[in-house]
């Protein structure tokens, strides 16, 4: 898949869905981390500048994963997240603290929560 190098993002509120469908593909193609940790923040920095922050409820009944991909781009578009589930709630290894603490609002469980010990200690402070 070719990549289009020359992206101009409208400010306009009809165009952020668009928007947000180009970022993605474009971060997509980034392989370096260093790459998508720089374009996660200039686009966290567009985005706060249209908009206010956003915050987002997910409600999931079965096996929710939440992986680091969901997070950085949730970082990414300035967005902070509300958890809710009624099963088991996984979080993927490559989460990080950093991530959750910048995206994660609040975590609701009616069940089970699997995830790295590090990771346990941050959402102890989102569980409700």
């Amino acid at each position: 898949m070719e990549v289009q190098n020359d992206l101009t993002l409208d400010p306009g509120l009809k165009h952020l869905c668009e928007d947000r469908h180009n970022l993605k593909s474009l971060y997509r193609h980034l392989h370096s981390t260093s790459a998508r940790t720089i374009f996660r923040q200039l686009t966290q920095l567009y985005f706060q500048s249209v908009r206010r922050p956003v915050t987002r409820s997910a409600v999931t009944v079965g096996i929710c994963e939440i992986t680091r991909e969901q997070l950085e781009y949730a970082q990414m578009f300035d967005e902070r997240l509300r958890i809710r589930v009624v099963g088991l709630l996984v979080f993927s290894k490559d989460v990080t603290v950093s991530l959750i603490e910048n995206c994660i609002q609040s975590i609701t469980v009616m069940g089970w929560t699997r995830a790295d010990p590090t990771i346990h200690s941050a959402i102890d402070s989102k569980l409700h």
